[in-house]
């Protein structure tokens, strides 16, 4: 029998998700790769609609996330290149963890893990969740002009909401990346 992991949301089979998550990540990478490499628009097009639907699957997996004003408008002004452009300067492995462990840290969120677990999982995150930005953006960003993603990103006291609120930002982003 699979392990669970349990939340107040769902109970959703662990291995399964984790593969799951696993291959819509490597097709993301062989997507984006293609993307790059396509000889005319067509193919292109086609590439990003197969992007757009993997993101789309990879949303089914971590929904629900939480409403958090001011956040969408805030990445809407760092968000400037499209996740098809931004991939290639993301390493397939930190690409490929940003999404596995987004959804795996907010699920052990939810499950109520230990304090100590999920601190060091809030951390992963942050660090993930600011590289991923920084890439979506094109180049450094200046944090003190976006004070909700300032505050979830260093936040340090509850490290669930932090995780969840950490998920709606990596989404936020791959939803207005993909648009």
């Amino acid at each position: 029998m699979a392990e669970t992991i349990e939340s107040s949301q769902t109970i959703i089979p662990y291995q399964e998700t984790k593969d799951l998550l696993y291959a819509v990540a490597g097709l993301l990478s062989i997507t984006s790769a293609y993307y790059d490499i396509a000889n005319n628009e067509q193919e292109k097009e086609e590439a990003k609609y197969i992007i757009k639907g993997l993101i789309d699957k990879w949303l089914e997996k971590l929904s629900p996330i939480p409403y958090i004003n001011g956040l969408t408008d805030e990445l809407s002004e760092i968000v400037k290149r499209k996740l098809w452009e931004a991939v290639p300067d993301i390493t397939e492995n930190l690409f490929e963890r940003i999404l596995v462990e987004t959804i795996i840290f907010k699920n052990r969120a939810l499950a109520g893990d230990d304090e100590v677990v999920l601190e060091t999982l809030a951390d992963t995150l942050s660090i993930h969740t600011v590289l991923l930005l920084e890439s979506l953006h094109g180049s450094r960003i200046e944090w003190r002009n976006y004070p909700v993603i300032k505050s979830i990103i260093w936040d340090t006291t509850d490290t669930c909401t932090k995780i969840q609120k950490l998920a709606s930002i990596v989404a936020i982003s791959l939803v207005l990346s993909t648009n």
